[in-house]
C-alpha cells in the first residue's frame, strides 16, 4: 500500500510541475509578444526620425 501511495504522490507532483511549466510557457510567450511590440514601435520611431 505504501508503494501505491508513493506512486500517487509522484503522479500529483508531476501534474503540478506540468501545470507550473505551462504557466511559465504562457509568461514567456507574453514577454516575447511585448518585446516584439516594443521592437515594432522602435522601428516606427526610427522611420519617423529619418
Amino acid at each position: 500500500m505504501k508503494a501505491l501511495e508513493r506512486l500517487n504522490q509522484l503522479n500529483r507532483d508531476l501534474l503540478e510541475i506540468t501545470y507550473y511549466r505551462l504557466d511559465v510557457s504562457k509568461l514567456e510567450k507574453e514577454i516575447i509578444h511585448r518585446e516584439w511590440d516594443r521592437l515594432q514601435v522602435d522601428d516606427v520611431k526610427e522611420e519617423i526620425t529619418i
